[in-house]
Parts: C-alpha cells; structure tokens; sequence
C-alpha cells in the first residue's frame, strides 16, 4: 500500500496541479491518495487490531473546496473509488491561532473540533 500510494502520488499532484491552474479563484480541488481501514478493523479493540494485517483499503479522494471569505471556507470530500458517504466540512478561523473545524456526513458522523495552535 505504501508504495502504490507514493507512485499514485506523483501522478495524481501532476493531475492536480493541471485542474487548479484551469480554476483558479476561490475554488480549490485537491486528489489524494488514502489509506481507509476496514470496518471489521474498526468495530475490534486496539491490541487486536495491532495483530491484524492486511485489512487496509488504498483508495482515491477529492476534496472540492471555496474560501468564502478570508476566515470562512467550505469544502466538499468524496472518496471516489469506495461507496463512503461525502464529508461537508466548514472551517472557521476566529484568530491567528484559535481555528474551528465542522465536518458531517448528515449520516452517522458529525464532528465540531476548536483548534488551538501556538508555534514557537
């Protein structure tokens, strides 16, 4: 998986970097490679899953995303190779290092993260 992953990589930037530079504006597409566990991995405890191989999905995503203002952006994620719900995602960055992240698939998922970052 890894080393399809990295061979896709390289394709898939080139693939990129085309589709922005037709866009460009507001709007972003981005195409990533991404490893996706099996849900049989999921639903067992940590050191069961640690002794398990081979349960791992590689699979293609594309994420569409708009900055609609300079603090506020919203994207839409698709695992286009898997039958996964999308993901919607909102960001909004409140101060320099104060970040707050929503993202649902208006299924079974729904997530509100605040980040704080501080570098030094």
């Amino acid at each position: 998986l890894a080393l399809a992953n990295l061979a896709g990589s390289a394709l898939i930037n080139n693939l990129q970097a085309a589709i922005n530079s037709v866009l460009s504006g507001p709007v972003d597409l981005r195409l990533f490679p991404v490893v996706v566990e099996s849900q049989n991995r999921k639903d067992k405890s940590e050191s069961d899953r640690t002794s398990e191989a081979g349960a791992d999905t590689l699979a293609l995503g594309a994420e569409v995303g708009v900055n609609l203002t300079n603090s506020v952006s919203f994207s839409v994620l698709r695992l286009l190779t898997l039958d996964l719900p999308t993901r919607f995602n909102l960001n909004y960055q409140i101060t320099n290092n104060l970040q707050l992240r929503a993202t649902s698939d208006f299924q079974e998922e729904n997530r509100v993260v605040l980040e704080y970052e501080a570098r030094f």
